[in-house]
């Protein structure tokens, strides 16, 4: 199990106007780390949508709502590099659409990742 060390940033939305989109971030950023960890926790389980991890944590008991699972799965992959697309697709609750189903990176990826990031930080990267 990977245990993530540093939280994601809880950012609020850019442009947004009376100053709701702060306060939220205010409430939600101190439980943004177990979240994550949860959620990570259930893709290293199983590759999965964040349907099925939406429902996985619900039924352990663990109090969140899809609109808080499905931001966390981008922090884990875009911010975070733990976790990715698998290329495949599942089903969406509505069945309409097609959901990404993600998986944990391997350590070979969470290097490259991290690799990246400080190309980038050092005016490296593209």
């Amino acid at each position: 199990m990977t245990v993530i060390k540093k939280r994601p940033k809880a950012l609020s939305r850019r442009g947004s106007t009376g100053g709701t989109s702060e306060e939220a971030a205010r409430f939600v950023r101190p439980r943004l780390g177990p979240i994550c960890q949860a959620v990570l926790d259930e893709i290293e389980k199983a590759p999965s949508t964040g349907e099925e991890v939406f429902e996985r944590l619900t039924e352990a008991g663990i109090r969140t709502t899809l609109y808080t699972v499905k931001p966390r799965l981008s922090d884990l992959a875009r911010n975070m590099g733990l976790i990715t697309d698998s290329g495949r697709r599942g089903t969406s609750y509505s069945g309409r659409c097609k959901s990404i189903i993600w998986r944990a990176t391997t350590e070979e990826e969470r290097k490259a990742f991290l690799d990246q990031l400080a190309a980038n930080d050092s005016g490296g990267g593209a």
